[in-house]
């Protein structure tokens, strides 16, 4: 809550209706840091090769994003 909110996940992998991720429709909360620390965290320490990959859900709606959903704000 000391950074403003600079990044927004949007569904951009991947047509609406396909694949894995969801659109999340939560409003811009975390900072570039924070959502990559959620992220990571969300990562399996033994499995480094599946990291960027990887789908982890929103922490604010649960919707299932991959690294390629996070957007920055403008």
């Amino acid at each position: 809550m000391q950074t403003r909110a600079s990044v927004k996940l949007v569904k951009t992998c991947q047509e609406p209706a396909v694949g894995e991720c969801q659109q999340c429709y939560c409003r811009p909360m975390w900072c570039l840091t924070c959502m990559g620390k959620w992220f990571a965290s969300r990562q399996d320490p033994q499995r480094p090769d599946t990291w960027l990959a990887s789908r982890v859900p929103c922490p604010t709606c649960r919707a299932r994003f991959c690294i390629l959903d996070v957007c920055t704000v403008r």
